[in-house]
């Protein structure tokens, strides 16, 4: 799990796994963004099984939005494209589809049920149970993962390295009932967002609420000269955003409105991550905006409320993820794990600085490329996670002509469909490792890291620092700089946050952020795919990073162009 997330200003959506803006799809995303906006019938592909299916659908049928509501037929498949769906469907999961399946008008997430059933090893002792509410007559058990969380804050009660704080400029005629009735519900419809954590005997539990209205703090800068008045709300923002929370007394929501003047004003609300990811804050987003919409018209709301809660999961988990079935899911990723070596990234050492400032070097992915790429990943049965992670790992064996390579990254932990709108942590850091030995072509490369991210999907839903860490290095030392090299991909391609008549800009923190991981993060916007390449300044010379950027680029075109070639044909330009 990181331990070095940083107290900048994030846009509204912009999590620690990294995630989605406020209001866009996602997750981080996770690594897979969530899906677009409800539409009418809209509904987020939520477990891998069903991304690469809708990838695969998409590819087939020509569609662009596939959701997990829709049927083959429906989106226009007939018996042929039937046929090969079922061929695609037995490469890419390797679960062969029978007639009376492939023909059935099911839907996709059915589909991706039914395969995932098939695809388990045949212990269904292991297999989890079906995750429905939960008795709440008393205090709740953490999940694992809050329970990481929550003992690194025993180490440090007052750090805000776990603070998730999100800044919006909105600029029209804010209705500031509207906005503060809109926070209230989505407080009152999910209960992690009312969730305090007592300990009883150094035992921590899950105390949820009850609902009551939530008051937005408001602060005044309009007598203040325009460029103050911008500095001010920035320190305010700044200050806000690093304030420590009080897990035992809460709350663990934080929202401080500031008018700038009659008509712009700076939305902040600030969650401790113990609460929330940011797939969660995507789903925030879609509802303030839907809430804040039907009361500034007066209307009352029609949002479907969630069909379990936070609690509910975390009950599940503890009654499921133990024992024998603990110790299966921790000894997979040690055995994974064992003896992974850490990237030797430009002669990094032990002895090198761990933290420090980090700076980030931003570049477009050319969009020609990305076409070629999602068609190679749909016909392989990849997602663009998969794909784009394929060309990063390539880049590093280049740099270091290591041929074992381990990514950190994050998953969504959102295994089960029920969760694909409740707020809550479920998003886990994990590392992804890949044997790309042999000088295998980019095609066979997408295929093993398929595979990998396939497996640690499968395999999701422990902090792997505490539980994992034990017995894979033989010293911490080496077993954290595993952790050093990160990837992530956001998709920020849909609707931003919308609040009736108002027109919303996220606000960006300092680029020169603390930190110790290297990350290359993609983002897809509507006009396209940029990255930033965010490293430790001190120890990564700029025009090494910038060279980086540079030749990840001209990867990503040669195998665009040719999917066969093989990494040590790649022809890199000279230069760092």
């Amino acid at each position: 799990m990181r331990m070095d997330q940083s107290t900048d200003v994030r846009a509204l959506g912009e999590s620690r796994e990294p995630a989605p803006e406020f209001g866009h799809g996602g997750g981080s995303h996770a690594p897979e963004a969530a899906g677009a906006p409800p539409a009418a019938g809209w509904s987020a592909p939520v477990t891998a099984t069903e991304q690469i299916l809708a990838g695969l659908w998409g590819e087939l049928l020509g569609a662009d939005r596939v959701s997990a509501r829709d049927t083959f037929f429906e989106l226009g498949g007939d018996s042929l494209l039937a046929t090969r769906m079922g061929f695609a469907v037995r490469r890419a999961l390797g679960v062969p589809l029978p007639t009376d399946v492939l023909f059935e008008p099911w839907t996709l997430r059915r589909l991706a049920g039914w395969i995932d059933a098939r695809r388990r090893t045949g212990d269904d002792a292991g297999a989890p149970p079906p995750l429905v509410r939960a008795p709440h007559a008393g205090p709740l058990p953490l999940s694992l993962l809050q329970e990481f969380y929550w003992m690194q804050h025993q180490f440090d009660p007052g750090t805000p390295s776990h603070n998730m704080p999100y800044a919006l400029r909105l600029d029209g005629a804010l209705r500031v009932p509207a906005l503060e009735r809109a926070v209230s519900a989505v407080v009152r419809r999910h209960e992690a967002l009312r969730t305090t954590f007592p300990a009883s005997r150094g035992v921590p539990v899950q105390v949820v609420g009850a609902p009551a209205p939530v008051r937005v703090p408001r602060v005044d800068l309009s007598a203040l000269a325009p460029a103050t008045r911008e500095r001010e709300a920035r320190r305010q923002v700044a200050r806000e955003a690093a304030r420590p929370f009080d897990l035992e007394r809460g709350p663990l929501l934080r929202t401080l409105l500031l008018r700038l003047d009659a008509r712009a004003w700076v939305l902040l609300v600030t969650v401790h991550h113990i609460v929330s990811d940011g797939w969660s804050m995507d789903v925030m987003g879609r509802e303030m905006g839907a809430l804040y919409g039907a009361f500034a018209l007066g209307r009352a709301p029609a949002l479907p409320g969630p069909e379990v809660q936070y609690g509910d999961y975390a009950v599940w988990q503890r009654g499921w993820l133990k024992g024998p079935v603990l110790e299966r899911y921790a000894a997979w990723w040690r055995e994974r794990l064992a003896g992974a070596r850490p990237l030797d990234l430009a002669g990094e050492g032990p002895g090198l600085p761990r933290s420090g400032p980090r700076r980030a070097l931003v570049f477009a992915v050319p969009s020609a490329a990305l076409a070629s790429l999602r068609r190679l990943g749909a016909r392989e049965g990849a997602t663009p996670f998969m794909v784009l992670l394929a060309a990063f790992e390539v880049l590093l064996v280049r740099y270091t002509g290591q041929e074992d390579v381990t990514v950190q990254t994050s998953l969504a932990g959102r295994g089960q469909p029920e969760l694909e709108s409740v707020i809550g942590f479920f998003a886990q850091m994990a590392l992804l490792r890949t044997d790309l030995s042999g000088d295998p072509g980019f095609r066979e490369a997408v295929r093993r890291v398929r595979e990998t991210t396939l497996q640690a999907y499968d395999h999701q839903g422990l902090p792997l620092v505490e539980r994992v860490g034990p017995g894979v290095a033989r010293e911490t030392a080496a077993y954290e700089r595993l952790w050093r090299v990160s990837f992530s991909l956001e998709d920020t391609e849909k609707e931003p946050l919308v609040l009736d008549g108002l027109s919303v800009e996220a606000l960006r923190g300092d680029e020169r952020t603390p930190g110790r991981v290297e990350l290359l993060s993609l983002v897809q916007e509507r006009d396209g795919m940029r990255g930033a390449f965010t490293y430790r300044v001190g120890v990564f010379p700029e025009p090494v990073v910038a060279g980086a950027m540079r030749h990840y680029v001209e990867i990503l075109e040669q195998v665009a162009a040719d999917p066969e070639l093989r990494i040590s044909a790649l022809v890199l330009s000279p230069g760092p």
